[in-house]
């Protein structure tokens, strides 16, 4: 069963109507059902509280995860990858 929800909200010199459907969850789902993700930029400096230039001088050296190509323009670092780095610094 489909869940549809309306949500009503106005814009300047314009109202306007949004409608929203959850989507309803599949059983035979292709894509694997893992626990890792991609890291982007941002929440990689959050998380190890380096700068962009020092990380990359540590990856560059081979002592900091590398970076994976997500698409085109994107990369990302393993969510798994960064978790072993810090807990290998921590101990």
């Amino acid at each position: 069963m489909d869940a549809d929800i309306t949500v009503s909200a106005t814009k300047p010199n314009r109202s306007w109507r949004r409608r929203v459907v959850t989507p309803r969850p599949e059983t035979g789902s292709i894509a694997p059902k893992t626990t890792d993700r991609f890291i982007r930029e941002p929440e990689c400096r959050e998380i190890t509280g380096l700068s962009r230039s020092t990380r990359w001088r540590l990856e560059r050296n081979g002592r900091f995860p590398q970076r994976r190509q997500i698409s085109a323009g994107a990369t990302g670092w393993l969510a798994s990858e960064l978790a072993a780095w810090i807990a290998e610094r921590a101990a």
